[in-house]
């Protein structure tokens, strides 16, 4: 049986930079979680190789899921 959610957030993380740093990430995040309610979803794809931020992400927001974007699918695909 499918899980019914309210909301999903999608929240695209790539390389940091002057203009995207960890900070603004994590209070996106943090932002998300305060002003919706608990049945949501926050998906981070995370676009970030090879900092492999969305890892990190998630260990620090237990709640949040991970997807890996296309530059880590395509790294995986060339070590098979």
């Amino acid at each position: 049986m499918k899980e019914q959610v309210k909301l999903v957030v999608l929240l695209p993380v790539g390389a940091l930079s002057s203009k995207n740093q960890l900070s603004f990430i994590v209070d996106t995040i943090e932002s998300i979680i305060h002003y919706t309610t608990p049945d949501r979803r926050i998906v981070i794809q995370d676009n970030s190789s090879p900092l492999h931020l969305g890892s990190k992400l998630i260990q620090r927001f237990p709640g949040t899921h991970y997807r890996p974007g296309t530059a880590q699918l395509r790294d995986v695909r060339r070590t098979v």
